[in-house]
């Protein structure tokens, strides 16, 4: 497996673990990778073209705007588990 492909399935599985938050600063928080960073953003639109991960529609905050906000899809839970990630669902 390729150092692109596996380091996708890394930041997919970061997503997975921080559901409850879903937001690119806190997946690459954890995974020590920087949020605003060109090779952690190409990560994520490859996986949203993919589709095993997708933009969740969320209510704006006034002036602030939307947050964005990012979940596992069934697809990237499969892909998870093929590759054998823990999926508890």
């Amino acid at each position: 497996m390729d150092g692109v492909y596996e380091r996708m399935v890394e930041v997919l599985w970061a997503f997975y673990e921080h559901q409850e938050d879903g937001t690119p600063q806190t997946e690459a928080m954890a995974l020590g990778r920087d949020p605003d960073g060109p090779v952690f953003r190409g990560d994520i639109d490859k996986l949203l073209e993919a589709e095993p991960l997708e933009l969740v529609d969320m209510p704006a905050f006034g002036d602030l705007g939307s947050p964005e906000v990012y979940r596992v899809t069934l697809k990237g839970e499969q892909l998870l588990g093929e590759r054998g990630y823990p999926i508890d669902r």
